[in-house]
């Protein structure tokens, strides 16, 4: 079930949409700068809201992501 919600940290999101197994990993990810923002490098307590688009990379894949919903659940 995903409730929405009008902001989130960005490592927590990542987690709970299942792109990193832990909430550490994301982190770490967003500080290595293997994901951007709307584009731009952040730090991982950055809030994001429905429709920034996300630049992941995953050893050779990319993901480009527009956030549809936002959900603290995982």
């Amino acid at each position: 079930m995903t409730v929405e919600f009008e902001k989130q940290r960005l490592d927590k999101w990542l987690w709970a949409a299942r792109f990193y197994k832990t909430r550490a990993l994301a982190t770490e990810a967003v500080s290595g700068g293997k994901v951007h923002l709307n584009g731009e490098r952040v730090k991982p307590g950055r809030n994001i809201q429905q429709g920034d688009n996300l630049s992941i990379t995953k050893g050779l894949m990319e993901f480009n992501i527009v956030i549809q919903a936002l959900s603290k659940q995982r």
